[in-house]
């Protein structure tokens, strides 16, 4: 576990707002149950894990009932409007605005995301000096996860949605798990440069590579040795599979 001042240091946002359009039910998948816990209560635990005690939940569809499993515990922000998950993002600017310390961001249905990984994931962000790092996945049939786009030098460049990489792009294996550990003084006023201009117009965080880039930031990645790593859960399905996977 991370210790002392180093912890202090280091705020989670867990983007809990959207809709759950994949899985038929009328109750957002995050609070379906996977075995003892709801669907999100695996990535809190993944942050109480490593010591991490500061969370900010970004609430929206079903804010009421996160917010009852979880009472003041803490803090939430409303994302009003599901415009994507750099919209969402962007909703915790008001409570970080002077916060100069180390931002994990993961999605509400990062199952798999494991306290241990966490960890390495800062320490490698730390130890590299970079100011956005993202953790990566090798699968062997990517289908719609995001992939990650590296430069000559191997040097992550960005990050294309399934639905905008083009032909060569899909080819890619290695893919985004939207597991982010970002140094939040420099990558938080870079959220109003995203723009909703792709195919599901709307606002991504996967942008923010990309514009980090630009901005002459480094940018760095840790490829998890576990290709479960970053499945996202989403259907009936996908359910079932991670029952079995962590049983």
């Amino acid at each position: 576990m991370l210790q002392g001042m180093a912890i202090e240091r280091v705020v989670a946002v867990i983007l809990a707002a959207g809709k759950s359009t994949r899985i038929k039910s009328p109750v957002t998948k995050l609070l379906h149950p996977l075995g003892d816990k709801p669907l999100i209560g695996w990535v809190v635990d993944a942050c109480e894990g490593c010591g991490i005690s500061d969370l900010i939940l970004v609430v929206g569809h079903q804010a009421t009932g996160i917010k009852q499993v979880f009472g003041d515990r803490y803090r939430y922000v409303l994302q009003s409007q599901p415009l994507g998950t750099g919209h969402a993002l962007m909703q915790v600017n008001t409570l970080l605005y002077d916060f100069d310390g180390d931002l994990l961001v993961l999605a509400g249905d990062a199952a798999f995301v494991t306290s241990n990984v966490l960890e390495k994931l800062l320490s490698r962000h730390r130890k590299t000096g970079s100011k956005a790092t993202i953790l990566t996945g090798m699968l062997e049939d990517p289908g719609a996860y995001g992939r990650i786009v590296r430069d000559a030098q191997g040097t992550v460049s960005r990050i294309v949605e399934a639905k905008d990489a083009s032909a060569e792009e899909l080819k890619i294996h290695e893919v985004n798990s939207a597991t982010y550990c970002f140094d939040a003084r420099d990558i938080l006023p870079l959220l109003s440069l995203i723009n909703n201009k792709n195919r599901k117009q709307e606002y991504l965080l996967t942008d923010i590579i990309r514009i980090a880039r630009e901005h002459k930031l480094k940018v760095e990645s840790l490829i998890s040795s576990d290709p479960n790593i970053v499945r996202g859960v989403n259907t009936e399905e996908d359910f079932e599979i991670a029952r079995e996977l962590l049983a």
